[in-house]
């Protein structure tokens, strides 16, 4: 009987591939490999690009509306003041109106009040004819009058020249100038006048500046007291007092007074007699006399 041999052969794997074809195939695996890696970046950055473009988009989105709503907030404001100012406009045009016609009734108020003191109070003043007024042909009587007063001592070779006492009855313009006076020594002095006209005497006024008007604020000089005498020749046979009054330092600076019972006699010459001032001993000053009356047909004095 034949027995059979067998043979053990291993089988062992044999590389047909040439050296070349080994490193290209070998080159090709590691390009695919280096490929994917590249692939595997690529999507990575794409998806992180992807990912900041949704980011900017969302917070352009929401900057536009923020802008957006600022913009209609504004408008819608403007709008809104518009609409109350609009209302509120002819409430404003009614209140100018009001406002308007309240102060021409003042107006005309401070007018009639104006009217008022003009027609009670200027013509004492200035409305009525003054007789005493040198520029009308009034003038003073030089040896009838007191003496100028002369503050400088008497051993001084220059002596001040006061103002000429024909400034009391030359005409003024209101307010009176402080210092425009004709001082006398003392508290008491006097002057004459002769009147432009024989009249029947129905008013007097004195005049000097006010305590404001005064640098001192006093008015220690005014004449205080004062008395005035009508007489129709000048040998003062008939001479007759008048009446006496009293010049208010707190008044005005022109203060005009009534002279009662004697409306039946004219007179052609006025004494004016200061009888005391407001506290000066030194002198007094006098700044306008006038006189007034109405010239009629009766029997003189």
């Amino acid at each position: 009987m034949r027995r059979s041999r067998f043979v053990e052969v291993n089988y062992v794997p044999v590389n047909t591939m040439s050296d070349h074809e080994h490193n290209y195939e070998q080159n090709y695996e590691e390009h695919d490999e280096e490929h994917d890696l590249n692939s595997r970046t690529d999507t990575n950055k794409g998806s992180t690009c992807s990912s900041r473009g949704r980011r900017s988009f969302w917070i352009g989105i929401t900057v536009l509306l923020l802008v957006s709503g600022v913009v209609v907030f504004s408008i819608v404001g403007e709008t809104h003041l518009m609409n109350v100012k609009t209302q509120q406009q002819p409430v404003v045009d009614s209140e100018l109106m009001e406002t308007k016609l309240l102060m021409r009734e003042m107006e005309k108020k401070v007018t009639q009040m104006l009217d008022y003191v003009q027609r009670k109070v200027s013509p004492l003043v200035d409305n009525l004819p003054n007789f005493a007024l040198e520029s009308q042909g009034a003038s003073l009587i030089k040896d009838l009058r007191s003496n100028n007063y002369d503050w400088l001592p008497w051993w001084l070779p220059v002596k001040y020249v006061t103002n000429s006492p024909r400034i009391v009855i030359q005409a003024h313009s209101l307010p009176l100038v402080p210092g425009e006076c004709w001082s006398f020594a003392g508290d008491r002095g006097h002057l004459t006048i002769s009147l432009s006209h024989p009249v029947a005497i129905t008013h007097v006024s004195l005049g000097h500046i006010t305590k404001d008007q005064s640098p001192s604020h006093s008015i220690s000089g005014a004449p205080r007291s004062f008395s005035v005498y009508g007489m129709s020749t000048l040998d003062g046979g008939d001479m007759t007092l008048l009446q006496d009054f009293t010049y208010d330092d707190n008044g005005d600076s022109i203060q005009t007074f009534e002279v009662v019972g004697h409306e039946e006699k004219v007179f052609k010459y006025v004494k004016l007699q200061i009888e005391s001032n407001w506290g000066d001993p030194t002198y007094t000053c006098l700044y306008s006399f006038r006189v007034h009356g109405k010239r009629s047909p009766v029997i003189e004095a």
